[in-house]
């Protein structure tokens, strides 16, 4: 004869439990409802939290158990995904961990800012324009906040710069510089910004030297220089 005193067994302790278990939510409902006042807090936690005890034994399902103490399935899945969540972050790690995880951040904050300072290395020193250049360029690959604390920028600015119309100036700049190549290549690359702005003035065009020289600079344009004589 096949031995049934452990599936019994079994059996009875459920069933105790679940008894303990529909005690429990009794007494809570009893007490919310004599109770005007949010005190029940913590009894109604404790309901819960033994409500979701049995689900958590390895054959039981929560819409079985959902059925037997009278509650809806999904309030149930929602507790015991609560309690879960609560056991996992609970906060009960040590000193040490806490501090090698923020130890951890602030080593990925500090590579982040590294690794931003070397593509923008050469507008360290440039102004607020070529700045906000570069922070659009590497917006996709590192924080916008980030970028602007290490060149000395704010995220407002950098947002409202995005969204500015280019300037008079610079829309002018490409004309500029085909008139400039067109100079260049008839002197055989030969001159270099003072002479350029010198054929450019007798050409009608009003440009300062620094912005001939910074054109020129930026699209590798630059004279051969005579030697001077003894």
């Amino acid at each position: 004869m096949a031995d049934i005193s452990r599936p019994l067994s079994s059996i009875i302790l459920r069933a105790s439990l679940y008894q303990d278990i529909a005690d429990t939510f009794k007494k809570a409902e009893n007490s919310c409802k004599e109770c005007s006042c949010r005190s029940g807090g913590s009894t109604a936690q404790r309901s819960s939290k033994g409500a979701v005890e049995p689900a958590r034994h390895p054959g039981v399902s929560c819409a079985q158990i959902a059925r037997e103490l009278g509650v809806g399935a999904n309030v149930l899945t929602r507790w015991k995904r609560e309690a879960e969540g609560a056991g996992a972050f609970s906060g009960t790690g040590s000193p040490r961990d806490v501090e090698l995880a923020q130890l951890k951040r602030e080593l990925s904050r500090v590579r982040k800012e590294r690794d931003f300072l070397k593509e923008a290395a050469t507008v360290l020193c440039q102004g607020i324009d070529l700045k906000y250049q570069a922070i659009r360029r590497c917006r996709n690959d590192f924080p916008i906040r980030m970028m602007c604390r290490g060149l000395k920028g704010s995220p407002s600015g950098s947002y409202a710069w995005a969204g500015r119309p280019a300037s008079l100036r610079t829309q002018d700049n490409p004309r500029l510089l085909e008139r400039i190549r067109e100079i260049h290549e008839d002197s055989k690359a030969t001159i270099g910004a003072p002479r350029m702005r010198k054929d450019l003035t007798h050409g009608g065009e009003t440009a300062s030297l620094n912005r001939i020289a910074r054109l020129m600079a930026a699209n590798n344009l630059y004279g051969w220089p005579r030697r001077k004589g003894r």
